[in-house]
């Protein structure tokens, strides 16, 4: 059996999470989470793993702005990912990581916390709705 590995410079990584929760303290925190990110983050960028540059990962992993900040991030690094690249260096594959608490909220939906997220309105600051990015694949109009 041949393994075909992905084109490192036609792939994308967002990493998101959080090892810790300040305003969530009763969210256990845990270096499982970092090492976990870590080694993943290492995997994607040595040359023994997939050895994708830099300049294709957005790591937004204990990155401390709000939940819809992050997806806008993440919306904005896919586009301009899009717009700028050859078309023979056109994203083909993109690879997103979380490694975090997952949650529900009191009406039953799951969220994905952050490192902002608040125990208090979890389902306000964990809440990451495509609409509010504008998230769109590339030639459509209906949101991702």
């Amino acid at each position: 059996m041949q393994v075909y590995l992905p084109n490192p410079k036609r792939s994308l990584v967002v990493l998101l999470g959080a090892s810790t929760y300040p305003k969530a303290p009763s969210f256990a925190a845990g270096s499982a989470f970092s090492n976990s990110a870590n080694e993943v983050l290492r995997y994607f960028t040595s040359d023994t793993g997939l050895a994708i540059d830099d300049v294709n990962i957005l790591n937004l992993f204990d990155d401390a702005s709000a939940a819809g900040d992050q997806l806008e991030r993440v919306a904005t690094f896919i586009s301009r990912s899009q717009q700028s690249a050859e078309s023979m260096d056109a994203p083909e594959n993109l690879f997103v990581y979380y490694v975090g608490h997952g949650l529900f909220t009191t009406d039953r939906k799951y969220c994905l916390a952050v490192r902002g997220t608040n125990e208090s309105n979890v389902g306000i600051s964990t809440k990451i709705e495509r609409k509010e990015a504008g998230c769109r694949p590339p030639h459509s109009s209906r949101p991702l």
